[in-house]
């Protein structure tokens, strides 16, 4: 059995002109967001072997934020400029890239993206992922290559 958890990033700050919305880091009240449901997931026994994010400033902060409560390695944050601004076949291509060894995967992106790929994957619409939202997903599958459209099941969400 392998899984997938999607957690949409904290809240940002706000957009403004002067900096680029890749650059846009976490707001105060989205640092303490993504800190509870950081150990929201860890507490409902969410299993994480490695943390994908995008590259973007406030998917890393958040993903850091998971990683630290799980006590995971940085070494096993992986950032992939496939998220950021992703499609659902953007997302699709990273979760088959991904090594067989990791079995339960962390993956901290951005809307619409985020809330898409459960319908994709699973055939149940979700409306929306809110900021520091996540579900999680399972695939009854051998290796990562195999994933694709309706093979898998929406386990549990706290969107």
């Amino acid at each position: 059995m392998r899984s997938i958890v999607f957690m949409r990033h904290a809240k940002a700050e706000k957009a403004d002109f002067d900096v680029e919305d890749f650059d846009r880091k976490l707001s105060e009240r989205g640092k303490s967001d993504a800190n509870e449901k950081a150990k929201s997931i860890y507490k409902l026994g969410f299993e994480i072997d490695v943390i994908l994010s995008s590259p973007a400033k406030r998917t890393e902060q958040t993903a850091k934020i998971v990683a630290d409560v799980y006590g995971i390695n940085s070494k096993n944050i992986l950032f992939e400029s496939g998220i950021y601004e992703a499609e659902i076949s953007d997302l699709i291509h990273v979760i088959r890239e991904m090594k067989d060894k990791y079995k339960h995967i962390l993956i901290v992106g951005h809307n619409p993206s985020i809330t898409s790929i459960a319908g994709y994957l699973t055939g149940i619409f979700i409306d929306h992922v809110s900021t520091s939202g996540f579900y999680e997903v399972s695939f009854n599958k051998s290796n990562w290559r195999m994933i694709n459209k309706q093979s898998a099941t929406l386990t549990k969400q706290f969107i």
